[in-house]
């Protein structure tokens, strides 16, 4: 295959991005307000998602005033341009604007915090939404990827750049399946989402949606969690000793101990990692019955260090994360946490089975099993949908530390979520 390939095969399977349709989509009925300048608009939160919509709005005509955040550090300071305000100036100039809840991860929170504070909810727009009807769901997903992950033009630029390496990754994957969702999941992104290319792509990969069918509400009673265990390219085998990182509540080790059950394996031990508090002593209470569970509080990364964490406290208790650096992440984290290393912490201990789902730390934690990898040759079952590159750059990183494994890729979420590699020899 010629290096372009792979990019011009991504490119065919991009729909035109309308970003106007998209504007008109947040805003609903308030749209010709917001963008006549009639009503004037407040962005709250002065962070990555306020980063990206900021620049956006405006490109389709509609000019936000200012920031609000509840960072009081922040206060009197801009931010792409506008100033940044108070809660108790928003309260006093800005009752009868309309408040864009500029976050991926917040919005419940802030959401009350508005409607505590005595604004109208229906001047309060929300990136997520109450109608859970699945496709009500993933078409309002495709404002929040928007809004985590930029305006698609940003990610052909960068797939442009990163060229050979996507040629590389593809090479190394194992079988058409894996090929054709790394192609097509790149596609779905640079096509900010389009209703009817996400709902192919769900069609054609979801796990679940292969097993139970599109319109069958039984799948959504099982997860990514069980697929983690259940699928066409991991066996289980007697005496697994498994890694779990990123083991929020148990959800996964109960999926485990359940598909060892049913194969009728017995695992040796269970190392679960989770470094948010609350998450912690949830997991501590579901897995106390359960034999040879050990807990430890620690993130995965790829060295022991102390580092800023977005807790359960700020956002949904399954996004708690290790905080990224630079100025479009900043004021997010509230706490810090402890950090450990595979290859530190599990030195010498026969690692047969490695799972990661640590919300984009995936690569750094894989350079911290390195070694653990090339000696012990672990299965691994490794989340890369948390940043766009993750798709090719951690394929390329386990690659390299181990040429000998097979590399697939599946698709084992509802949604857009769990898209996973497994690396098995």
């Amino acid at each position: 295959m010629i290096l372009n390939d792979v990019l011009n095969r991504i490119k065919a399977h991009t729909k035109p991005y309308q970003g106007a349709e998209v504007v008109k989509e947040i805003f609903g009925e308030h749209y010709s307000a917001a963008k006549n300048g009639s009503i004037p608009v407040v962005l709250f939160c002065a962070g990555s998602s306020g980063k990206i919509l900021c620049p956006f709005f405006m490109r389709h005509d509609v000019r936000p005033v200012c920031f609000c955040d509840n960072d009081t550090s922040r206060i009197g300071n801009s931010f792409c341009g506008l100033p940044i305000i108070s809660i108790a100036e928003l309260k006093r100039d800005h009752r009868n604007s309309l408040i864009v809840l500029a976050t991926a991860g917040y919005h419940k929170t802030i959401q009350k915090q508005l409607v505590d504070n005595g604004f109208s909810e229906d001047k309060i727009v929300s990136l997520d939404t109450d109608d859970h009807t699945f496709d009500s769901t993933i078409r309002r997903e495709r404002i929040l990827m928007l809004a985590k992950n930029g305006e698609p033009n940003a990610l052909l630029k960068e797939l442009e750049s990163d060229e050979g390496k996507l040629l590389d990754a593809y090479t190394v994957l194992e079988d058409n399946k894996s090929k054709e969702i790394f192609i097509r999941r790149m596609a779905l992104v640079a096509s900010g989402f389009d209703y009817q290319s996400y709902q192919a792509y769900l069609k054609d990969f979801s796990e679940p949606i292969l097993q139970s069918g599109y319109n069958n509400p039984e799948r959504f009673n099982r997860s990514g969690s069980y697929y983690y265990f259940n699928n066409d390219v991991l066996q289980l085998k007697a005496n697994e000793i498994l890694v779990d990182g990123g083991a929020y509540t148990g959800d996964s080790t109960d999926e485990f101990i359940a598909a060892c059950e049913k194969k009728g394996v017995h695992y040796q031990h269970i190392y679960c990692l989770e470094p948010d508090h609350s998450n912690y002593e949830k997991l501590l209470k579901n897995t106390q019955n359960y034999k040879n569970v050990t807990c430890l509080p620690y993130g995965l990364w790829s060295h022991r260090t102390t580092l800023n964490f977005v807790s359960s406290a700020q956002t949904e208790a399954y996004g708690a994360r290790i905080q990224e650096t630079g100025v479009m992440a900043s004021g997010a984290a509230d706490v810090k946490i402890e950090t450990a290393s595979i290859d530190e912490q599990f030195n010498g201990e026969n690692v047969t089975l490695i799972k990661m789902d640590i919300e984009g730390a995936e690569f750094n934690a894989i350079q911290g099993a390195a070694d653990t990898i090339k000696k012990k040759l672990p299965n691994l079952a490794i989340s890369i949908y948390h940043k766009n590159n993750d798709i090719y750059e951690i394929p390329l990183l386990v690659h390299h530390i181990h040429p000998g494994y097979k590399i697939y890729i599946r698709h084992l979420g509802n949604y857009f979520d769990d898209t996973i590699l497994f690396a098995t020899l």
